[in-house]
């Protein structure tokens, strides 16, 4: 996998998903060309799949609106983020694509200036539509529980997190009763880390192979990792030649 200087951020949540289903509201299983990328987003991660990764600490921070060590204190609504490519204050009506919203207290503030109320939405999953469909609450929870562990990990309120976040969109719409530039979302993969009680911080994500870029650390190793000079399509930590006994799913080595 080669690291790329110039993407898009794709439709947050449009991801590929294994499986497929006979009815019409169904999960989609792959995307290409539907829909509108929103805030362009200059970089070196790398796209692993359909999902965007990083390679080190300083990349995330450098990319990031707001850094912060926080926890979450209760879930909100579940919202659509698929947007008319037309028009962004309309849903589109092709997908639904299901984000649950978390709300952060944060108890830390390491980059920039998060609302009181920091929202956090996390893609759940997707669904198609046709013409005249709109997902039930059924529909939307057999997709969130087909996908849980799989293709996204559900935050937590028992645990203390690292949070590496971007605004969802700077453009000034609704999406449901919420304005896109009040919410935010990971930045890349491993947007989150976990901080254990012996004060290190373990990356909490699905992608294999991100472990060998960032292993368990001490906190504070990564809040100076922070403090260090970045400039886009530097690469901090070099490619690892894999274990010989495991590949790194998904990033064939080169």
């Amino acid at each position: 996998m080669k690291n790329i200087h110039t993407i898009k951020i794709v439709l947050l949540g449009l991801v590929l998903l294994s499986g497929s289903a006979c009815t019409v509201l169904r999960p989609i299983d792959s995307i290409t060309n539907h829909s509108p990328a929103l805030t362009p987003f200059p970089t070196t991660i790398t796209r692993i799949s359909s999902k965007i990764a990083s390679s080190s600490i300083q990349e995330l921070f450098y990319y990031a609106d707001v850094v912060v060590i926080g926890r979450v204190v209760s879930k909100k609504a579940i919202v659509n983020t698929a947007r008319n490519p037309s028009d962004l204050s309309e849903a589109d009506s092709r997908f639904y694509s299901i984000n649950q919203i978390y709300q952060v207290e944060f108890d830390q503030i390491l980059k920039g200036q998060p609302p009181k109320a920091l929202l956090v939405v996390q893609n759940q999953g997707i669904l198609t539509l046709d013409a005249t469909s709109t997902p039930d609450s059924k529909d939307i929870e057999a997709e969130v529980k087909r996908n849980d562990q799989i293709t996204f990990i559900p935050l937590s309120s028992t645990k203390q997190y690292l949070l590496f976040l971007r605004i969802l969109d700077k453009m000034n719409y609704k999406i449901g009763e919420y304005k896109s530039t009040e919410l935010y979302a990971g930045v890349a993969e491993p947007w989150r880390f976990e901080i254990m009680l012996d004060g290190t911080i373990v990356p909490e994500t699905l992608m294999s192979g991100l472990e060998y870029y960032f292993p368990s650390q001490p906190l504070e190793a990564a809040i100076q990792a922070m403090s260090e000079p970045f400039t886009p399509g530097q690469i901090i930590n070099p490619y690892p030649p894999p274990p010989s006994n495991k590949m790194l799913e998904g990033t064939p080595y080169p």
